[in-house]
């Protein structure tokens, strides 16, 4: 294992180190292969060193849980959604159930090695259920086995990676196959010793509250709560996301597009759970706002769509003025810079 410079690593080392996003999120699992699209996305997100593991050295092999679980706990630990101890306290919890359940240690083995990008959205997913209920649940154990589940609800996509994983745009067939995954994780995890109370939500987490999801089509209360909430979590996650064909959208853009979905995608209550309670920008964190001006955040509106932010003195750092973002009509954040 050594510290490399990004443009010095080559095709197919090992990384040895989780990535995280600037919104606190994982965006490549240790123990990936490393290849053009994985090493042009660590640059993307400003990042010119990094740990690798030689090609030749094998590790995070299919059977070894403890790998897939230290990936887990770090996630957990050190994003910035929350502090170190409470998301010590909830992998604690994820731990003990992985640990008991054989088969759940198993796919989640398989999901990181055959699909490093579902895997880490996975855990996303869990993630952001986690910062969005945070606030509203008090008994700690419930939330953490809500983080346990969120974790595991998308592992019907093993059935699927040949059709997860085209570079193209899925044919007819194609996409109604895709559709049958979320009763791929229902039916997975039923023979992993799940019961129906603790899983029917698997089964709507692609439905839409004017009904136009799958594979059910559901609406509106027919859909459970967290059913929903899974679901926003996974649009936010998958287009706030670096693609190869594409850069990430911002936090803000993201929570935009969403609020256009409100009564069509998501209801009007989840969406305002979701806007109340996740916050992307972080007190502290460095922009470049669209008229080139520098900027840091200073701290949150109440909407948490935008930030206040003060634009600062590239050279000296000083603070220049304020801008709350939320009430101006044309200054946006055009890029984040660090956390």
């Amino acid at each position: 294992m050594k510290i490399m410079e990004i443009k010095d690593i080559p095709y197919f080392s090992r990384l040895g180190q989780n990535i995280y996003r600037h919104d606190g999120l994982l965006a490549l699992p240790r123990g990936i292969v490393l290849r053009e699209n994985e090493l042009k996305e660590i640059k993307y997100y400003g990042i010119d060193y990094t740990i690798v593991y030689d090609k030749t050295v094998p590790i995070g092999e299919e059977n070894d849980t403890s790998f897939t679980l230290n990936i887990i706990e770090s996630a957990y630990v050190k994003t910035t959604l929350w502090d170190n101890s409470f998301g010590g306290r909830i992998y604690e919890y994820i731990h003990k159930q992985v640990s008991k359940n054989k088969k759940v240690a198993s796919m989640l083995n398989q999901l990181r090695t055959a699909d490093s990008y579902s895997f880490a959205h996975c855990i996303n997913i869990s993630l952001i259920v986690t910062s969005l209920l945070k606030k509203k649940i008090a008994d700690e154990e419930m939330l953490a086995n809500i983080a346990y589940i969120s974790i595991i609800h998308d592992v019907g996509r093993l059935k699927l990676l040949k059709v997860f994983n085209k570079n193209r745009k899925l044919t007819s067939a194609e996409y109604d196959l895709l559709k049958n995954h979320p009763l791929e994780s229902y039916n997975m995890l039923k023979k992993a010793g799940f019961i129906d109370a603790e899983i029917m939500f698997v089964l709507e987490t692609h439905e839409k509250y004017n009904g136009r999801g799958y594979p059910y089509n559901l609406k509106g209360d027919e859909i459970s709560n967290l059913g929903q909430l899974i679901l926003i979590a996974d649009v936010y996650n998958a287009l706030s996301s670096f693609r190869p064909y594409r850069n990430s959208f911002l936090p803000s853009v993201v929570i935009e597009m969403i609020e256009e979905e409100k009564g069509k995608a998501f209801g009007k209550e989840i969406v305002n759970i979701f806007k109340e309670n996740f916050e992307p920008y972080k007190k502290g964190m460095l922009v470049l706002l669209n008229n080139n001006e520098m900027a840091r955040v200073k701290n949150i509106s109440f909407n948490k769509l935008l930030p206040v932010v003060e634009v600062i003195d590239e050279i000296t750092g000083d603070t220049l003025k304020n801008i709350d973002l939320s009430s101006s009509s044309d200054i946006r954040i055009k890029q984040i810079i660090s956390i």
